[in-house]
């Protein structure tokens, strides 16, 4: 079963390497060894609402502002709102 998991596996310890090198509220969130197993999965925090809130307006960006071609910004009723940046590839 290990071989087959190995190649997801392999990209979300690139991901999890990706935002741990770009953005400084995952530095110290995620973890510093690479997964040996997709199981540890379920110990890898989840990034709630108030995450967002408190890293506003674009702390949670991992790339620069610039390469953001469409933003959405919630109204929220409480709080600051939540913003979320899109990319070409995900339009």
């Amino acid at each position: 079963m290990a071989g087959a998991e190995q190649p997801a596996l392999d990209k979300l310890n690139a991901l999890l390497a990706y935002l741990r090198d770009r953005v400084p509220f995952y530095t110290t969130r995620l973890p510093e060894q690479p997964l040996e197993s997709l199981d540890q999965l379920a110990q890898v925090p989840f990034t709630l609402k108030e995450d967002f809130r408190d890293n506003y307006p674009f702390g949670l960006f991992a790339v620069p502002l610039d390469d953001v071609v469409r933003l959405h910004m919630s109204s929220g009723t409480t709080g600051k709102p939540v913003a979320t940046g899109y990319f070409r590839e995900d339009l």
